[in-house]
């Protein structure tokens, strides 16, 4: 038996708009966690920290070995850093940005983000009504199945 590594591309959607206010409380708890704060509604999108693989393959490597180890975690685009959204266990809901029962809570502050900065106008496919958070991976399916 040979175990290969796969790569699983994810999309998300929010059920409803993810800034109307809680229909029982009349409060806002906008969305936060690595993927949930890109849907804030301010209509900018923001490019954090990516890695180069070419560059990490050669420094890590020396183009000799398949496996690299990704070095970028999205500075730039996130409030803080990765490390700020560990959690104790698989169940946890603790950390930095959480929240998990919080009453009511803004969506991040933009102007604090140091990555690049993009416009995009309502209806985009940058719109959260429109548009996907999520990941899509750069390897090819394979076709063996």
């Amino acid at each position: 038996v040979v175990l290969r590594k796969r790569q699983i591309d994810l999309s998300l959607v929010p059920l409803r708009d993810p800034l109307a206010p809680n229909p029982q409380t009349g409060r806002l708890v906008a969305p936060h966690g690595l993927i949930g704060q890109s849907f804030d509604g301010d209509n900018i999108a923001i490019d954090g920290k990516k890695d180069h693989y070419r560059e990490l393959w050669w420094r890590q490597t020396s183009f000799k070995a398949n496996e690299i180890t990704t070095e970028a975690q999205a500075e730039g685009a996130i409030e803080g850093f990765a490390d700020d959204y560990k959690v104790a266990d698989f169940y946890a809901t603790d950390f930095k940005y959480r929240r998990f029962n919080a009453v009511e809570a803004a969506p991040r502050n933009v102007a604090t983000l140091t990555g690049a900065k993009r416009v995009t106008s309502p209806g985009s496919q940058y719109d959260w009504k429109k548009s996907k958070g999520g990941t899509s991976g750069d390897d090819s399916p394979d076709k063996a199945g």
